[in-house]
């Protein structure tokens, strides 16, 4: 718990220097893309540091190409 706790304060100082320049150029597509983008890397850290099997993303890629190769050949 106290790993997660200080991975979110690490992810929220990264956040704070990095959104800054971005808040004063208003530049808000870019603000959300980038909180997305943060929380989804937060999210899948916190779950890798409890201890957490994060999936393989080639067998997605795999899984989804398979019905397509077998149509275009």
């Amino acid at each position: 718990m106290l790993k997660t706790v200080g991975l979110i304060f690490a992810f929220a100082a990264i956040s704070f220097f990095h959104l800054r320049p971005l808040v004063q150029k208003r530049m808000l597509r870019e603000i959300v893309i980038f909180s997305i983008c943060m929380l989804a890397i937060t999210a899948l850290s916190a779950y890798k540091l409890n201890g957490g099997v994060l999936p393989n993303p080639l067998e997605l890629i795999a899984f989804l190409m398979k019905p397509l190769s077998k149509i275009l050949i």
